[in-house]
């Protein structure tokens, strides 16, 4: 009976690691896949039936606030990886999650940058601030 015991909880240690593996690639998609949702329903459908000149500068002040922030939270994650002390993180693993966790923000944040400028330039393109190329 005493052994019963004690494969239960190496099942339920074993199950619980697939658990926690598939909520942590759970949690980086929904991280990535948010950034692309970024604009409200209205502004993105104006946009998608030939948006007017303030639809696009309305994307690309949405825009560059989201690049705004996804900055802000890369920086936040290298910060407190850089506080992480030998003895708090003795093989790296913590360290190279918030690291990983800062790089898919960085690359969220150019990519939120990108789209800023398509629909500035569509903005001033729009406006004739700026010659179609």
């Amino acid at each position: 009976m005493g052994m019963n015991r004690n494969r239960r909880t190496v099942r339920q240690t074993l199950l619980a690691v697939p658990v926690g593996l598939l909520m942590t690639f759970a949690g980086i998609v929904g991280c990535s896949a948010q950034g692309h949702q970024v604009l409200p329903a209205s502004l993105e459908s104006r946009l998608a039936s030939q948006g007017s000149a303030d639809d696009h500068f309305a994307a690309a002040a949405v825009y560059q606030d989201a690049a705004h922030k996804q900055a802000t939270e890369a920086e936040r994650y290298e910060k407190q990886a850089e506080a992480l002390g030998q003895y708090m993180d003795p093989k790296g693993f913590r360290r190279s999650g918030l690291i990983t966790a800062a790089q898919t923000h960085r690359r969220e944040a150019a990519e939120m940058q990108q789209l800023y400028a398509h629909h500035y330039e569509q903005a001033l393109t729009m406006t004739g601030k700026r010659d179609a190329q």
